[in-house]
């Protein structure tokens, strides 16, 4: 892939050489000027414009400050003439070389966007960022604070290209090539002391390096997203004041004491989503998260049990647990079937709380959600109660929890075992036809199986002498071949052909 990409990078190399370069008395013939801003957007441009081309440094009282190439041709970037501008853009083009000092005249840079380019780490020289060097002093680019590399080809970095951007405080390097972060990247990584973003998202990265995050001190918001970790990294502990944190879209399975957060006191902000392997966070797993206030974990399609100790912590000599300041919580689109009362410290106090689209146990256990929590919700945002629903039992699948609230529903408890007698009602009633039907055919079948092929009248009657027990009385028909009918005797008198031959049985 990178052999490729190299092959790229020089076939566009050599064809730009050979192309014309765009030559305008002035740039705003071609492009559209209109204030602090030239807008070359879309124009076709294979090269960027010479000193002569540009406009007077002002307007009126409007200086120039944006220039924007997006969406062209370009291929090789050269040195910009002396511009007073403050963002330059430079994305979607098919960029693979940029020259030495390229952009050491535009002192006032402060944005620099060069991502979706074709930019590769063997044609990336480690002094494309360096500034005027004079005599007397070294003049980096002071005034750069954000640098755009996302969506390039980039696997490593010269382990000096960031030391002449020595106040860069946000770094794009999303959707690159850098499945491991090798010792030169981050070394180069290592000098941007002033750094407070940092994209790492959608690289492959399968490891996290121990020591990246000791340098820069300020680091507040670090993307992780959309890599191949499996396991929460042991290096965000290195970091000093990491407030913001995604590792969604990461094959992690499971978060627990062993492999889950280390402490990291000053995170507020934390997301876990769109994670297709996530199953289970244990206790612990995110208790050392004591700043916590936004938890984003949604859309995890096998996120099946939360504990109810996840974030709850209990300090050494203490009885009681403490919680993080919670106030936003998103747990909407998992396959969570419980949600424990303990979870959190104070309901009441979230801003935020979305636990839509989830199969939800309408059990006792889940009672709390139908007699506080939904009512909770309906009082903060009400659009975020209406889509959670029942999942199980059967035949409570896809009531609302807000209508079994405003009917103050009491769920049962399911039984011991897992069974579920509200489903035996037909079978039982299957069962009391069958006695019924059965009963006859097994008395004929009685009948017809006495001795001598003789058939039978018999009746059950009490003794005309007592009211106390019960006798069978039977009366023989030897001509008969089958039982044709039951007669009921009430006294010895009405039928004295019977023969008696069984007493005291009970009626």
């Amino acid at each position: 892939m990178r052999h490729e990409n190299m092959f790229l990078a020089l076939v566009a190399l050599l064809a730009t050489m050979l192309m014309p370069s765009i030559q305008a008395a002035n740039i705003c013939g071609v492009c559209s000027c209109e204030g602090d801003t030239v807008n070359c957007t879309n124009h076709s441009l294979t090269h960027h414009f010479n000193a002569t081309d540009w406009p007077n440094i002002t307007k009126g009282e409007q200086e120039l400050k944006v220039a924007l190439f997006d969406y062209n041709n370009l291929i090789h970037v050269r040195v910009f003439p002396e511009l007073p501008l403050t963002h330059l853009s430079l994305s979607h083009n098919h960029i693979v070389k940029i020259d030495e000092c390229a952009f050491q005249n535009m002192t006032n840079l402060t944005e620099l966007d060069l991502s979706f380019n074709q930019l590769t780490s063997s044609l990336l020289s480690e002094d494309v960022f360096k500034g005027k060097y004079l005599p007397a002093e070294y003049e980096p680019l002071h005034s750069m604070r954000i640098l755009k590399l996302g969506n390039n080809a980039l696997h490593t970095l010269p382990n000096r290209i960031f030391i002449h951007l020595p106040n860069l405080e946000v770094l794009l390097l999303d959707k690159n090539e850098f499945s491991i972060i090798d010792r030169p990247t981050e070394i180069s990584l290592s000098t941007l002391t002033n750094l407070n973003i940092l994209d790492l998202s959608y690289n492959g990265l399968k490891f996290f390096p121990d020591t990246l995050l000791h340098t820069p001190r300020r680091l507040t918001t670090l993307l992780l997203e959309g890599n191949q970790l499996t396991t929460v990294p042991k290096g965000l502990s290195a970091s000093h004041k990491l407030e913001h944190l995604t590792l969604s879209g990461n094959p992690i399975e499971v978060i627990n004491v062993e492999n889950g957060f280390p402490k990291l006191e000053f995170l507020k902000s934390l997301q876990l989503s769109y994670m297709d392997k996530l199953t289970r966070i244990e206790a612990g797993g995110l208790a050392k998260l004591t700043a916590l206030e936004e938890f984003h974990c949604n859309h995890n399609p096998k996120l099946k049990f939360i504990d109810p100790t996840a974030f709850s912590r209990r300090e050494e000599g203490e009885e009681s647990e403490q919680w993080p300041p919670l106030t936003k919580i998103w747990l909407n689109n998992n396959e969570l079937e419980y949600l424990d009362s303990h979870l959190v410290a104070r309901w009441d106090k979230l801003e935020i709380l979305d636990i839509q689209v989830n199969p939800w146990m309408c059990d006792c256990e889940n009672q709390w959600m139908v007699s506080t929590l939904v009512k909770v919700i309906e009082n903060k945002t009400p659009e975020l109660a209406r889509g959670i629903m029942c999942g199980q039992p059967e035949e409570m699948r896809a009531s609302f929890i807000t209508d079994l609230e405003a009917r103050n529903y009491q769920m049962r408890c399911l039984d011991a075992d897992g069974a579920h007698p509200e489903r035996d009602s037909m079978l039982l009633v299957g069962v009391l036809v069958g006695v019924l039907l059965a009963t006859p055919i097994t008395l004929a079948a009685v009948l017809l199986w006495l001795p001598s092929g003789k058939a039978v009248q018999a009746t059950f009657t009490r003794s005309p002498m007592s009211n106390l027990g019960c006798k069978l009385y039977v009366k023989e028909i030897p001509e008969a071949r089958r039982l044709t009918s039951f007669y009921v005797f009430t006294s010895l008198r009405e039928s004295p052909a019977l023969t008696e031959v069984g007493a005291n049985s009970s009626c």
